[in-house]
């Protein structure tokens, strides 16, 4: 068990889960308090008991946010030159941390029609 959470568990523990980080992926299980990973262990299954939520990810990857491989992200326009960095802003308030943009025929930034 670790340190810290002495006395009381974490707001989250993700047990059995395949954590993927940019360094590689091993199995590992998460505590997260107050929105922050506190913890990435082989083994934290002690603190289940003290635990708000405890999630099974057997078998399951665990990833650090969402991945959204279908989006919409719109073409910049004289209007709106900073879409991107709006569509970005949007996405991280929803969780999601990386996204690909999907192909949107006849959206291309050519002024060809």
């Amino acid at each position: 068990m670790t340190d810290a959470f002495a006395g009381t568990g974490p707001d989250l523990l993700v047990l059995g889960g395949t954590v993927v980080t940019a360094g590689g992926s091993r199995r590992a299980d998460v505590a997260v308090r107050g929105g922050t990973i506190e913890a990435v262990e082989p083994d934290l299954s002690g603190l289940a008991s003290n635990a708000r939520v405890v999630v099974d990810a057997t078998g399951l990857l665990v990833l650090p946010g969402c991945v959204d491989v279908h989006t919409h992200t719109r073409v910049a326009s004289d209007a709106e030159p900073d879409r991107f960095f709006q569509d970005s802003l949007a996405a991280a308030f929803g969780g999601t941390t990386t996204f690909l943009a999907f192909n949107n025929p006849g959206t291309g930034s050519s002024p060809a029609k």
